[in-house]
């Protein structure tokens, strides 16, 4: 049993996150800004959204680091949209994309396939609430549990689930949406060959 005054616990919590994932945190929000007074902000901002969270963080180290990951990107991609540069965005939203959904092996074809329905499912994302899209990415791609997801929204379980239903309900919209008007540019292609 941990006697000390919660106040100090919490501290020391902080203090130990920062020292453990530091750098890394700066190399997660640099690769987004590439600027070193923005990533040091983006940061800041992370690491003070954390501080408030304390208690709902996850035991799990991997999924703590996957945690801090989406905080730090998100405080990023906050600084990046109120500096005006959504353009190159999307493209680090790709390689971040990528790499968390990991390379597929084989041969070349496998490959560029995999990357072309990352870009689409990741275009898709994008293009729906930043929620819905946080909370696709902790339970797919970094395995959180429903019960993890609700302590880190201060959510019930139940609340989470009809979240992430909306979310996916949200994607599968849009990306229909999107393969309807993939169909439709086909069609219109193909009248003009004719």
């Amino acid at each position: 049993m941990d006697f000390r005054p919660k106040k100090k616990r919490e501290e020391q919590k902080l203090t130990g996150l920062y020292q453990n994932y530091n750098r890394k945190m700066y190399a997660w929000a640099y690769r987004i800004l590439k600027n070193d007074a923005d990533t040091q902000d983006a940061v800041q901002n992370a690491l003070i959204t954390l501080a408030g969270q304390l208690s709902d963080l996850p035991e799990d180290e991997e999924k703590l680091a996957a945690y801090i990951y989406i905080t730090v990107k998100n405080a990023a991609i906050d600084i990046y949209r109120k500096n005006g540069r959504d353009n190159k965005l999307q493209e680090k939203m790709s390689e971040e994309f990528t790499v968390l959904c990991g390379k597929p092996s084989g041969n070349p074809e496998d490959y560029i396939i995999a990357m072309e329905n990352a870009d689409e499912v990741l275009d898709c994302l994008r293009a729906i609430n930043k929620d819905y899209c946080d909370i696709i990415m902790l339970y797919y791609y970094q395995g959180f549990s429903l019960r993890e997801i609700a302590r880190l929204y201060r959510l019930t379980e139940k609340a989470a689930a009809t979240k992430l239903f909306r979310a996916r309900s949200a994607a599968e919209r849009e990306m229909r949406r999107v393969a309807e008007r993939e169909r439709k540019g086909e069609q219109k292609s193909r009248g003009k060959r004719a």
